[in-house]
């Protein structure tokens, strides 16, 4: 048999590829490179009623999807209007302009045209049946001429020009689409996508409806922090079914220290519409005084978009079903949504004794608002606590560890005590060398110990007679090409590959093969494997 090689990734990555998603810019057929710094462009001005709604302007519509809502792995980028579940219905030029790009595809946007405007912005028409015009006579002669379906063209400025309210295009169920509708995005020269609703909204859509607040988690964020006592998340539920626009308050306070932050779940809908939107703005005040802002207005594209896998908690929503959006600047992050912009903004330093009043307020593109309340008390941990639990039974030794924000995270049921009843300390060894490493808590029958991993990676845990070898080789900056080799496998890491720190861990087995025809007996066979990770 060939040699089984196994890669676990520790990290927070974005992955694959999303068929609804375009992949290229406005402008150029397709951006490589470092990431362009999200934050370099200013706010987009558009003048109140400069877009007409490009299906059935005037009548009431529905939208399926909003600007920004979060997908698996990007923010979607636009409106997705609801055509009533059937194609080739009218698709309008939003405003004057010329038509500077179709495309015809069979993945992503699918049949997606491009109308450039005079004050330098772009609207796409997404999931089209059919184009209308001399432009699309011109690309099926093209497509005969090039005997291919998949084909892009783009034009010069006077060749196609558009008037505001004219036919351009039929509506479809083209690309990646799950069902007919059009998808609609407006995008400005440096290939932001940005949120068509933002100068005023349209008649056709109405929305009175608040957003809803599902979850609220407090999280330590540093190897000191604590909430509640321990190094661990706390999901704050409401104890009631949530409501849209609601007011929720959390009656208990919650212990708090050190550096914590704070995530919520929640979606928003527009007026008689089942299906669930994304919340554009949140606001933090701390004591009454702003803390924190993101407004999910500009998406750069395309790699501002697949940072969605940093905006949320991507491991937790893979293993829990929960997308819970940070409320803090994550490293790796360059967003463009923050108010001020900077790393680490939004997370909050608790300090022994001191009381946070903490108030949040959730509004959609409409203004239409939601609101939470919560108090954090801050309580210094001891360096060893013993915490109430529900009661364990005696048991043998078991040893487990995870990594959570560069921490080790080692779990003992049942550890092993000294003379004073307290768990023992435990040993991380490598090569010649060993750090004991104190308890931090125990609840019931299970002790916690942390340590920082940016201090080097042990080779094994030890504790009593317990031995258990640590399953990561290397670790792995974000934000910059790295190559890890050994003897039969090298991993590829693109500078775009990860956002933050990546633990890796790597399995060799070489089985035994077949018979070697000449030594008559089983041979072992090795291979030597290159992966090239993927970008964001």
């Amino acid at each position: 048999m060939p040699v089984a090689v196994g890669l676990l990734a520790v990290a927070t990555i974005g992955h694959g590829q999303d068929d609804g998603q375009d992949d290229t810019t406005t402008h150029t057929r397709r951006v490589s490179g470092p990431i362009r710094p999200a934050a370099a462009a200013g706010k987009v001005e558009v003048p109140p009623g400069y877009f007409l709604f490009p299906i059935a302007p005037g009548q009431p519509g529905l939208l399926a999807a909003s600007m920004g809502e979060l997908r698996p792995n990007h923010f979607h980028g636009g409106l997705d209007i609801k055509t009533g579940g059937v194609v080739n219905r009218p698709v309008y030029a939003a405003a004057d302009g010329y038509i500077s790009r179709l495309k015809q595809s069979s993945f992503g946007y699918g049949n997606v045209l491009y109308i450039t405007h005079p004050n330098g912005l772009t609207t796409v028409y997404g999931h089209l049946n059919k184009f209308e015009g001399a432009a699309g006579v011109e690309l099926l002669h093209r497509q005969y001429e090039k005997q291919t379906y998949e084909l892009e063209l783009f034009f010069p400025k006077d060749k196609y020009p558009v008037k505001r309210g004219e036919e351009v295009a039929l509506s479809g169920n083209t690309g990646g689409s799950a069902g007919p509708h059009v998808h609609w995005e407006v995008r400005d020269a440096q290939d932001r996508q940005l949120n068509p609703l933002q100068w005023g909204g349209f008649a056709e859509i109405q929305d009175h409806t608040g957003p809803t607040l599902q979850a609220l988690a407090v999280e330590p964020l540093a190897i000191t922090a604590r909430v509640r006592g321990r190094f661990e998340r706390a999901l704050l539920v409401p104890r009631v079914q949530p409501v849209s626009g609601a007011a929720t308050a959390w009656p208990d306070t919650i212990r708090c220290f050190g550096q914590i932050g704070l995530l919520l779940q929640g979606f928003d809908r527009f007026d008689n519409a089942w299906n669930k939107n994304g919340i554009q703005r949140v606001t933090m005040r701390v004591n009454g005084q702003p803390h924190y802002q993101h407004v999910i207005d500009a998406v750069p594209f395309p790699n501002g978009t697949r940072q969605v896998n940093n905006f949320v908690d991507f491991a937790y929503a893979r293993t829990n079903g929960r997308t819970l959006q940070k409320l803090w600047v994550e490293e790796g992050n360059d967003l463009p949504f923050y108010t001020p912009p900077g790393l680490g903004q939004g997370k909050l330093n608790v300090e022994d004794g001191k009381v946070y009043s903490i108030d949040l307020e959730l509004a959609d593109s409409y203004n239409n608002k939601a609101t939470a309340h919560l108090v954090l008390r801050g309580e210094k941990p001891t360096d060893y606590a013993r915490l109430p639990g529900a009661a364990a039974s005696a048991g043998r030794a078991k040893l487990s560890y995870d990594i959570a924000r560069n921490l080790l995270r080692a779990t003992v049921l049942h550890a092993p005590t000294d003379s004073a009843g307290q768990p023992q300390y435990l040993l991380l060894r490598r090569g010649g060398r060993q750090l004991a490493l104190r308890p931090s808590y125990t609840v019931s029958a299970t002790t916690t110990y942390l340590y920082d991993l940016r201090a080097g990676l042990p080779d094994s845990l030890l504790l009593g007679d317990i031995h258990q070898a640590f399953d990561r080789q290397a670790i792995i900056a974000g934000g910059q090409e790295t190559n890890y080799a050994t003897p039969f496998l090298n991993v590829v890491f693109g500078s775009q590959t990860l956002f933050s720190t990546f633990y890796l861990s790597t399995l060799h087995r070489a089985d035994a093969g077949p018979p070697h025809p000449k030594a008559g007996r089983s041979a072992r066979r090795s291979y030597r494997f290159t992966c090239p990770c993927a970008s964001r």
